[in-house]
């Protein structure tokens, strides 16, 4: 795999947008973030920058709803209006985005291109 550089916001921005800090969850830089929406879904977003991975969980109550593993992660996006993360990544085979939209409800879209 070609390797890219992963381009992350810092931690301000989170705090700005999300109004959350990322946590550090291990000894290669790897971080994440735990956001609680008003509809009662709590998102996971584990990164790693090193291995250019991210997981995505989503959960409601105490119920995983999804889970997304992606490497090849290139950059992370935050949206204040209407809160939103994205995620590009890109692999020799493939090229994709995840969105998560946090507000007025949560959404997620994964999409993957091949070729």
């Amino acid at each position: 795999m070609t390797y890219r550089q992963f381009i992350i916001p810092l931690d301000l921005d989170f705090e700005a947008v999300l109004g959350v800090t990322p946590e550090v969850r291990g000894e290669d830089g790897a971080r994440g973030i735990v956001v609680f929406t008003t509809d009662g879904f709590v998102i996971d977003l584990a990164l790693d920058p090193l291995g250019q991975s991210v997981v995505l969980t989503v959960r409601q109550n105490v119920s995983e709803i999804v889970q997304i593993t992606r490497e090849g992660a290139t950059k992370l996006q935050l949206s204040k209006a209407p809160p939103e993360i994205v995620i590009e990544f890109k692999t020799d085979d493939t090229t994709g985005r995840i969105e998560v939209r946090l507000a007025p409800s949560v959404r997620v879209s994964e999409t993957t291109l091949f070729g």
